[in-house]
C-alpha cells in the first residue's frame, strides 16, 4: 500500500472541495493502492469464509465522501480509509469484518462481528445464544481469538434485556447491542508490505463468532 498517512494527515488540516480537487489525483493513487490491498485480505480471507470471495476489493473499499445530509458536521471528506467485508458486501447487513487506518494511528483498528443490527437480528442472536449457550461460550473462549481480541467493543444494555433473568450465565452476551470485537494497531502495521497477510490471520479467528451470527440472523422462525 501507498502510505495514505502524508495524504490523510493534509486531509485533516484542510477538509474542503477546493483544497481535495487540488489533490484528488493523489488520492485516487491511494485509493488504487487501497484497492489492491484489499483485493489480497479478500483472497486470504475468503480461505476461512468462501463467501466473501465473490467481492473485489473496489466493492469493499468505502468512499471518502461523507453523507452530511443529517449531521451538524459539514466537513465533506472522511478523514480515514475504511474497508468491510462480509457476505452482503461492506454496507454489512450481515456478521462481517471492518478495517480501518487513521492517520493519527488513535483509531486504526480491525474489527469483526455484527453493528447496529436491527431489534428482529438481535432477539434471533440472543435466542441462539440461549438456545446453543455450550457452543457460544466455546467460541467467545477461544485462545486463538481471545488472543487478538479479548473484549467487546460496542454499546450495551444497562439493564437486562426482556425475558432473561439477570442471573443468566450469559447475561453479558445478551446484554450486547453491538456484538464485536476490535483489534488497536500500530501506523506502522499497515505500511507492512503484506499487512493484510496478518490482518487476515488475526481476523480469520472471529470467523467462528462472524458465522455463529450470521447463523443465527438467517434462521427462519
Amino acid at each position: 500500500m501507498i502510505n495514505p498517512y502524508p495524504f490523510l494527515t493534509e486531509l485533516c488540516e484542510n477538509n474542503n472541495r477546493v483544497w481535495f480537487s487540488e489533490h484528488k489525483a493523489e488520492y485516487e493513487t491511494i485509493r488504487q493502492s487501497v484497492i489492491a490491498d484489499a483485493d489480497c485480505l479478500i483472497a486470504s480471507l475468503s480461505e476461512y469464509m468462501p463467501e466473501l470471495a465473490r467481492f473485489s476489493g473496489a466493492e469493499c473499499v468505502y468512499r471518502i465522501y461523507r453523507d452530511v445530509r443529517f449531521s451538524p458536521d459539514k466537513t465533506p471528506y472522511k478523514t480515514h480509509i475504511a474497508m468491510g467485508m462480509s457476505p452482503t458486501g461492506r454496507k454489512m447487513h450481515s456478521a462481517g469484518f471492518y478495517v480501518q487506518i487513521d492517520p493519527t494511528g488513535e483509531f486504526n483498528a480491525l474489527w469483526g462481528g455484527l453493528f447496529n443490527p436491527e431489534r428482529e437480528m438481535l432477539s434471533k442472536i440472543r435466542r441462539a445464544i440461549d438456545t446453543n449457550a455450550e457452543e457460544w461460550t466455546d467460541i467467545i473462549s477461544d485462545p486463538a481469538m481471545l488472543r487478538y481480541f479479548p473484549k467487546w467493543d460496542g454499546r450495551t444494555l444497562k439493564t437486562v434485556p426482556k425475558g432473561y433473568p439477570k442471573d443468566h450465565p450469559l447475561i453479558e452476551s445478551l446484554r450486547l447491542l453491538d456484538l464485536g470485537r476490535d483489534h488497536a494497531v500500530s501506523r506502522e502495521f499497515f505500511l507492512d508490505p503484506k499487512w493484510y497477510e496478518k490482518a487476515a490471520e488475526m481476523l480469520s479467528t472471529l470467523v467462528p463468532m462472524v458465522n455463529f451470527l450470521n447463523y443465527s440472523i438467517n434462521e427462519e422462525i
